[in-house]
């Protein structure tokens, strides 16, 4: 019952601070229409080395057209459009966790506590078990050692 439990806990723990973290992201960014000027580059192309799919993109807004580089989903090429994300001084931001991050992080968490909580109950209760029988076998020598001379009829010198 422990191991399921924990491993929901820290599931639910994770997927509660991820949502929190999307709540907190969503209030103080907000979304831009841009379209992309050159192609997705992975991060090996790129001289910054940052993950994901980096490109340069435009956009217009009340103080005039920006240019920077943002992550873009790699599939995009020159001319198409997507969506940015701006904090509040008008900077390309990371864009906000998704639910489905939230979740698939979540689930990971969850699993590794399992994995996790499966090894350490299994390591205490296979020392507990040796040590057990080392305990039986210890007890049964000495017995041995009393009992054995009677049945074989031998006498310790």
């Amino acid at each position: 019952m422990a191991v399921p439990s924990a491993s929901w806990a820290a599931g639910s723990v994770t997927y509660a601070h991820h949502d929190r973290l999307r709540e907190t992201q969503l209030a103080a960014l907000h979304p831009v229409r841009a379209r992309l000027e050159s192609d997705a580059r992975t991060a090996a192309d790129r001289p910054t080395g940052k993950r994901g799919q980096g490109a340069l993109v435009r956009w217009s807004d009340r103080q005039g057209a920006h240019t920077a580089t943002a992550t873009v989903s790699p599939r995009l090429r020159a001319g198409d459009t997507t969506t940015i994300w701006l904090d509040g001084r008008g900077t390309v931001a990371a864009p906000p966790v998704t639910t489905t991050e939230a979740v698939s992080t979540a689930v990971g968490v969850g699993l590794v506590t399992a994995a996790g909580a499966t090894v350490i109950v299994g390591g205490a209760w296979q020392g507990v078990r040796r040590a057990l029988d080392r305990r039986r076998f210890a007890q049964w020598d000495h017995e041995w050692e009393t009992v054995e001379p009677q049945w074989t009829m031998r006498h310790p010198r």
